[in-house]
């Protein structure tokens, strides 16, 4: 397998001469200098290398595993198309379950103590659960993207008020990231009109606005490239992503608004007026996947379906489309500490899942993190996120962060 080295730059909008060279001790390779140049500050990283798995560190074992059990158990108590979680200051787990439309709750030794909400469309109730996070003070925001609405409940569970998003507008965005202040990042599709509607690749646009706490826009961000995907209409609508797609990605980090198109290592952030503050870029040699690739991940998605929906999409998957180079980065996710955390692209014969972590200057660590695990969120202590064992079972598991 090649060895990817990187070389990290980040670029600061504003005035700015310092030295950051993080941690005592840390690798020379790793050191960052900051310069300014015409009003805009160069924070430069060195080459990444194994030294620079240091500083922070994911534990090697689990420190709560929420859900899950034997086939046996009660399927009512099972976790179900888990689609986000958050911990509460108190150390409660409170997790939306898609199964059940409602918010579990776990307390801080793992037990499964209650259920908030129900499957409905009333006040407090859910038809397409899909995320939740801390809101203002000690409340709580959940997201029901089937119904474009957000509810707010206390840390009792108890419901507050909801709000539509962007009410009246054209199309419902759907909630990216949540401050804790009030505020949701949103993005939002175009509609497809019918001469839109052509058989091939397609990559169409998105636009991504802050909401504030009543779901009313704003600001705009602008409009940026969305998910490669493929399309072929016929008498059955065939859609797919593209195997190894580009996209678009974004969260807040501090009160910014990180945005990032990962054709190449370049991330921007952005003021909460809209304004474009930093540039975060990296170099190095990107790798392409080869038609061997392509064909291994493409019989990987066949083989998650029936007999029947194999057979019907098979003729489509073959002429899905080789991309030139595997996508610079996956996502990005801020802690509670101010660091942003970039998780790298895992390659196909890659076994370790890398994230970069930037702190709030610029410098760079790198730390690795559970393969399997889908990252919800990251504490200053502990990453949260869901894993799936080979018999589809569900988990939400809670690891120490050092």
């Amino acid at each position: 397998m090649m060895t990817l080295r990187w070389a990290t730059t980040v670029i600061f909008v504003g005035t700015l001469t310092a030295s950051c060279g993080g941690d005592a001790g840390a690798p020379a390779s790793l050191a960052c200098q900051t310069t300014d140049s015409a009003g805009v500050a160069l924070v430069m990283n060195g080459e990444s290398r194994s030294e620079s798995y240091a500083g922070r560190s994911v534990g090697a074992s689990t420190a709560l595993s929420l859900g899950g059990g034997a086939l046996e158990a009660d399927e009512l108590r099972r976790l179900s198309r888990v689609r986000d979680a958050t911990v509460l200051a108190d150390g409660r787990v409170v997790v939306a379950d898609g199964g059940s439309a409602q918010l579990r709750v776990f307390d801080a030794d793992g037990a499964d103590v209650e259920a908030w909400g129900r499957r409905g469309e009333g006040p407090g109730e859910f038809t397409g659960l899909a995320a939740v996070a801390r809101w203002r003070g000690d409340s709580i925001a959940a997201w029901d993207m089937w119904q474009n609405r957000v509810s707010i409940l206390d840390s009792n569970g108890d419901y507050g008020r909801s709000f539509g998003l962007l009410p009246g507008g054209e199309s419902a965005p759907r909630v990216v990231d949540v401050h804790a202040e009030g505020t949701i990042l949103g993005m939002v599709l175009p509609n497809v009109g019918p001469a839109e509607r052509r058989s091939g690749p397609v990559r169409r646009s998105r636009t991504y606005v802050l909401l504030d706490d009543t779901g009313s826009l704003q600001t705009s961000l602008g409009v940026f490239p969305g998910s490669e995907g493929y399309v072929e209409y016929g008498e059955i609508l065939m859609s797919w992503q593209v195997p190894f797609g580009r996209s678009t990605v974004a969260a807040f980090w501090r009160n910014e608004i990180v945005v990032g198109t990962n054709d190449f290592y370049e991330i921007r952030t952005y003021g909460a007026n809209g304004t474009l503050r930093r540039l975060v870029r990296r170099s190095g040699d990107r790798r392409s996947p080869s038609q061997a690739d392509l064909d291994a991940h493409v019989e990987g998605l066949l083989a998650t379906l029936s007999p029947e929906d194999r057979a019907l999409q098979a003729a489509s998957a073959a002429r899905l489309p080789l991309v030139d180079a595997y996508p610079a980065y996956a996502s990005v996710k801020a802690d509670a500490s101010g660091h942003l955390w970039v998780e790298e692209y895992r390659l196909p014969d890659e076994e370790r899942r890398r994230w970069s972590v930037y702190d709030f200057e610029g410098c760079v660590r790198e730390v690795d993190m559970p393969r399997d695990l889908e990252v919800f969120e990251i504490g200053s202590d502990y990453v949260l996120g869901r894993t799936q064992d080979e018999l589809d079972v569900e988990q939400v598991q809670v690891w120490p962060l050092s």
